[in-house]
């Protein structure tokens, strides 16, 4: 997992991975989100909707890949488009 304190937010966020089944006919890697304000007890967000088995969810996944969950999050200071800060990285 990628763990980062956010000064702004005054919480721990997280990105980690995982394998996931989807409707599709081989397995998928997801990267999941999770926020904390203590670095203990994390609460996951309900970001979006993916479909599993048939029958629509909420879930913290944030990115659906075909490929192992091997990814990575980093921040970066430099970047001046603020909606751009937080870059992943890894196999997709």
């Amino acid at each position: 997992p990628t763990v980062r304190y956010d000064k702004h937010a005054q919480s721990y966020r997280m990105w980690y991975n995982s394998f996931l089944h989807s409707s599709k006919p081989k397995a998928s890697g997801g990267t999941l989100y999770a926020t904390s304000q203590d670095g203990l007890t994390w609460t996951k967000p309900l970001s979006s909707t993916i479909t599993w088995n048939g029958t629509s969810q909420r879930t913290n996944l944030v990115l659906l890949a075909d490929a192992d969950p091997n990814r990575g999050v980093m921040f970066d200071a430099h970047e001046q488009n603020a909606s751009r800060r937080y870059k992943a990285f890894g196999s997709f």
